[in-house]
């Protein structure tokens, strides 16, 4: 018998991490989506859509089991919903600002001036 200490190849190492159960990067994906309806968009929107695309991409591979595959659809989903709206708020907005106040007022009377 060889009584020497086996030699880890790149393929064998032992794993050092937590064991992946594959719900946990879903479940924090669609937290971080709910969140971004919550506080600060974009912050925790863009976040949860990394992960929620992360996490489906391990689904299709194999890495990760497919039960929480609808958790993970739907941070993704609800993440690019909250940067819509995150960036359809930003252009009425602007539009406001530009309509109600002096510096659309007196870019609108130079226009009409011609």
């Amino acid at each position: 018998m060889d009584n020497a200490p086996h030699a880890f190849t790149s393929r064998e190492r032992p794993r050092t991490g937590p064991p992946q159960d594959g719900k946990t990067l879903p479940i924090v994906s669609l937290a971080l989506a709910i969140l971004s309806f919550v506080a600060c968009g974009p912050v925790f929107s863009i976040p949860a859509i990394i992960l929620g695309r992360k996490s489906l991409a391990r689904m299709e591979c194999g890495a990760m089991p497919r039960e929480n595959e609808g958790l993970a659809k739907t941070a993704t989903i609800l993440g690019y919903v909250n940067l819509a709206v995150f960036a359809l708020s930003l252009v009425f907005m602007a539009a406001f600002l530009f309509v109600f106040t002096d510096i659309g007022s007196s870019a609108i009377r130079l226009y009409f001036r011609r």
